[in-house]
């Protein structure tokens, strides 16, 4: 019988300095942000990430997600961004 080594996969390195820097692990993989519009600023990642929209409470996985000056602990999907740049 074969034995088999389990180990847990913590946060990668990358993660872990952000967070020592202060920075979302998010913010690092962030490759275009777009201006700023109604105190909201859009920003792509280079891959989509799971998120609760903090404004329609969903579950999204996308590669858009807004942020209100510049918290990123509350997100925004992009229909609810478009929703408020509407609205303004």
């Amino acid at each position: 019988m074969d034995s088999e080594s389990h180990q847990e996969v913590g946060p990668t390195a990358d993660s872990q300095q952000a967070q020592q820097n202060g920075e979302p692990a998010l913010l690092r993989k962030v490759v275009k942000t777009y201006d700023t519009r109604g105190g909201w600023t859009l920003h792509r990642l280079a891959s989509a990430t799971e998120f609760s929209c903090v404004c329609c409470k969903r579950q999204k996985r996308a590669k858009l997600m807004a942020t209100q000056s510049g918290v990123w602990d509350s997100l925004c999907c992009n229909g609810c961004y478009g929703q408020h740049l509407s609205t303004a």
